[in-house]
């Protein structure tokens, strides 16, 4: 097997988690936001990231995560 050059020896994955925080309307099932974003249990508390896709894209999350932010801060206004 031939020796790594430098540059690839350098590299590091970065893993970028999604679907971390369950997605739901009943929170005594264990699900941390609404549909929204909102934080169950909590007053203006949204999470509006990675963690509440259901679905890992096949791609890189930035801009399916841009996408989401925009649709759900306009339902905050």
């Amino acid at each position: 097997m031939p020796a790594r050059e430098p540059r690839c020896a350098a590299a590091a994955h970065y893993w970028h988690p999604v679907g971390t925080c369950a997605l739901g309307s009943d929170p005594a099932a264990g699900v941390g936001v609404d549909g929204t974003g909102r934080v169950h249990g909590s007053d203006n508390l949204w999470v509006i990231d990675a963690s509440i896709m259901p679905v890992i894209p096949r791609a890189t999350t930035n801009l399916p995560v841009v996408a989401l932010a925009e649709h759900l801060v306009r339902t905050l206004a």
